[in-house]
């Protein structure tokens, strides 16, 4: 398993904090033996259901990290890389309806 640079790791439970105080589940995605999967998946309500990857500020996904991103997005399933907290709140805000929402698939980075 690849190290969390702190960066990207603080931004990660700051988003994880926020959602779980406003009712989403937050699962960690690892453990699965699979390369490129997502860092989280947040659930809140049925069928509202977000992959995210979470990058440190200024850095993009990998390519097998986009890839799965990719194969998510083509079943529905919305997917998005995100360095930074803001970005990845507002999204999670676009989802519960409280703001306009990213593309699926989108990268949103400051």
């Amino acid at each position: 398993m690849a190290l969390v640079s702190s960066g990207e790791s603080s931004i990660e439970k700051g988003v994880c904090e926020w959602a779980v105080k406003r009712g989403w589940l937050a699962w960690k995605l690892w453990g699965f033996n699979q390369v490129g999967l997502p860092d989280r998946i947040f659930i809140y309500k049925f069928p509202t259901i977000i992959f995210m990857e979470f990058k440190r500020p200024g850095k993009k996904p990998r390519r097998i990290q986009e890839r799965v991103g990719k194969e998510l997005a083509i079943r529905g399933f919305p997917w998005y890389s995100v360095d930074n907290k803001d970005a990845a709140i507002l999204t999670l805000q676009a989802a519960m309806g409280t703001t306009g929402a990213p593309e699926k698939g989108a990268s949103v980075a400051s």
